[in-house]
C-alpha cells in the first residue's frame, strides 16, 4: 500500500472513529434513557415491526452504493441510474409494507402494528431519495462526510425520540425518532455533495451485474438476524421480545460498533488491492489480527460487568436481559475473527457470499427455532433457549466463513487461526480470573457500590489481558502479527513523548 493510501486510510479511520464514538455515545445514552422512560413491551412491539420491515427491505435491497464503489470508472449516468432505481424500489416497498401492516396486525393480534407499518413505509420513501454521489468520497478514501451524515442524523433522531418519550411515554418515540433521523440524513446528503438527480436507466446493467448476488446475500443475512424477534413474538409476551431486542442491541454495541471504524475501511481498502493477491492476503491477516486483539477483551470484559451496568443504568426491570447480553457480547467478539464479506466484495466474488449466507440460513434458523422450543419445554425458558441456539449456530457458521476466506484467497484456515487464538485465549482467561477475584472479594462493602464494582473489574481486566496476551505471544516465539505491531507502536509513541519532553527542557 502506498504512503498516500495509508495516509488516506488513517484519516478515514479518524473520521469514522470520531463518528462512531459520537453516534455510539448518543445511541447508548438514547437506549438507556428510553429504557427508563418506556417499558420492555414498547421495545418489543417496535422490534416486531422493524424486524419484519427490515427483512422485506433487505430482499429488495439493490446494494447500488457498493456497486458504484467497486466499479472501476463510474460515469454520471451510473449515479443517475442508482438514484432512479433506489427511488422506484423505495416507493414499491412502501406500498408493500403498508399492506403488510394489516396482515401482521392480525397475526400478532395487535392493531397498533398497522400504524407502525404506515410510518415505516413513509421512512422508506424518504430514504430512497438519498444522494448516491456520496460514494465519490468513499472511492477516494475520504470519510469526513460519514461523520457529518451519521452524527447529524443520529443527533436529530436522538432529540426527537427523547422528547416524545419524555412527554408522551409512548412507543412512538422509537419510531418517530428513526423517521426524523432518516429525513435529516437525506437533507445533509445533498448539503455536503450538491447533486441534481434525473431519471435514467442507462447504467443498470453495469450496476446490477455486481449487486444482484449482494442483494440476495443481504436478504438472507437480514433474515438470519431479524427473524429472531419475529419467531419469539409468536410464543412469548411482547415484553420478553423487548428484553431480547434491547439485550441484543446493547451486546453488539461495544464490539461491532466500537470496531466499526476499522472494519468499515476493509472494503474500500481491499478493493484497491484486488489485482495483487499477495498484498491482499497480507493486508487481510494484519487487519484481522488487529481487530481480534481489540475485540476479544471488549467482548469478554463487557460480559463480566453486564449485570451491575444494566442494574445501574437501566433499572431492575431489565435484569432478564443480562444473560442475553453476556452470551451475545462474547459471540459478537468471536464473530469478528473473520471478515469474509468485504474480502469477497473487493474481489467481485459476491456469488460466494450469497452461497455462504444461504448455508448460514439453512443452519441457523432450524437450530435457533429448536433452541426456542427446547427452552419452552424446560426451565431454561424460551428466551435463553433461543440465545443458546443462536450461539451454537453462530459458532458453526464462523467456521464456514473462515473456510470461505480460504477458498477465495488461498489463506489456509490454520493461518487465519494463527492471528486469532492468542487474543481469544487471553481474553477468556482474563474474564475467568476477574470473576474469581471479584467473587472472593464480594464480602467487601466497597463492592456494593456499582460504580466502584465496575471500575475495579475494568481495572483488573485492563491489567490482566495485556499481561496474558504478552505471555502467550512470547510462548509462541514472538511471531509477526498484531502483538508485534502494537509493541512497535507503543515504542514509537514512547520515544516521541520522550523527545518532546527533552525539547521542552531548558
Amino acid at each position: 500500500m502506498t504512503g498516500s493510501a495509508r495516509g488516506s486510510l488513517s484519516k478515514g479511520a479518524a473520521w469514522i472513529g470520531s463518528s462512531r464514538l459520537l453516534v455510539n455515545g448518543l445511541g447508548l445514552i438514547s437506549t438507556l434513557v428510553l429504557a427508563r422512560l418506556l417499558v420492555p413491551e414498547d421495545f418489543g412491539l417496535v422490534a416486531l415491526a422493524e424486524s419484519i420491515f427490515a427483512m422485506v427491505a433487505a430482499i429488495t435491497e439493490l446494494s447500488l452504493a457498493h456497486a458504484l464503489i467497486q466499479h472501476r470508472k463510474p460515469q454520471a449516468h451510473h449515479y443517475h441510474t442508482a438514484w432512479t432505481l433506489n427511488l422506484i424500489r423505495a416507493v414499491l416497498l412502501a406500498a408493500v409494507m403498508a399492506a403488510l401492516g394489516f396482515v401482521f396486525a392480525r397475526i400478532y393480534g395487535d392493531a397498533r402494528l398497522i400504524d407502525l407499518f404506515f410510518v415505516l413505509a413513509g421512512a422508506t420513501v424518504i430514504g430512497g431519495l438519498e444522494n448516491p454521489m456520496l460514494v465519490t468520497f468513499t472511492r477516494k478514501l475520504i470519510f469526513w462526510q460519514e461523520f457529518a451524515l451519521n452524527v447529524a442524523s443520529k443527533f436529530v433522531g436522538f432529540a426527537v425520540a427523547i422528547t416524545i418519550a419524555y412527554v408522551f411515554r409512548s412507543f412512538w418515540a422509537l419510531v418517530l425518532g428513526s423517521l426524523a433521523a432518516q429525513l435529516a440524513r437525506v437533507i445533509v446528503s445533498y448539503t455536503i455533495r450538491p447533486y441534481r438527480p434525473r431519471f435514467s436507466f442507462s447504467g443498470y446493467r453495469d450496476l446490477l451485474s455486481f449487486s444482484v448476488w449482494l442483494t440476495l446475500s443481504n436478504g438472507i443475512q437480514t433474515a438470519n438476524w431479524r427473524l429472531d424477534p419475529v419467531l419469539l413474538g409468536l410464543f412469548v409476551p411482547t415484553s420478553a421480545v423487548g428484553q431480547y431486542t434491547v439485550g441484543n442491541r446493547i451486546a453488539y454495541l461495544p464490539v461491532k460498533e466500537g470496531l466499526g471504524p476499522i472494519r468499515t475501511l476493509f472494503f474500500p481498502a481491499f478493493s484497491r488491492m484486488q489485482d495483487d493477491l499477495h498484498r491482499l492476503r497480507t493486508a487481510y491477516l494484519n487487519a484481522q489480527g488487529l481487530v481480534c486483539l481489540l475485540a476479544m477483551p471488549i467482548g469478554f470484559g463487557f460480559a463480566v460487568v453486564a449485570r451491575p451496568l444494566v442494574e445501574l443504568a437501566m433499572g431492575s426491570a431489565w435484569l432478564p436481559a443480562v444473560p442475553v447480553i453476556q452470551v451475545l457480547v462474547i459471540l459478537s467478539a468471536l464473530q469478528v475473527s473473520e471478515s469474509s464479506q468485504p474480502l469477497a466484495m473487493a474481489l467481485d466474488r459476491t456469488k460466494e457470499v450469497f452461497k455462504r449466507d444461504m448455508r448460514v440460513f439453512m443452519i441457523r434458523i432450524p437450530i435457533v427455532f429448536a433452541g426456542l422450543i427446547a427452552g419452552m419445554a424446560t426451565d431454561f425458558g424460551a428466551l435463553m433457549g433461543m440465545v443458546a441456539g443462536r450461539a451454537l449456530s453462530s459458532l458453526i457458521n464462523i467456521g464456514l466463513n473462515v473456510r470461505l476466506v480460504a477458498i477465495i484467497t488461498g489463506i489456509s484456515v490454520a493461518t487465519q487461526m494463527s492471528v486469532v487464538w492468542r487474543p481469544v485465549v487471553a481474553a477468556g482467561a482474563m474474564s475467568a480470573a476477574v470473576v474469581a477475584i471479584m467473587n472472593r472479594a464480594a464480602v467487601s462493602p466497597m463492592l456494593d457500590e456499582p460504580f466502584l464494582n465496575v471500575g475495579i473489574t475494568v481495572g483488573l481486566g485492563a491489567i490482566l489481558y495485556p499481561a496474558l496476551l504478552t505471555l502467550l505471544w512470547l510462548g509462541a516465539g514472538r511471531p509477526d502479527g498484531a502483538e508485534r505491531a502494537s509493541l512497535a507502536f507503543l515504542n514509537r509513541t514512547r520515544r516521541s513523548l520522550l523527545e518532546r519532553a527533552k525539547a521542552r527542557t531548558p
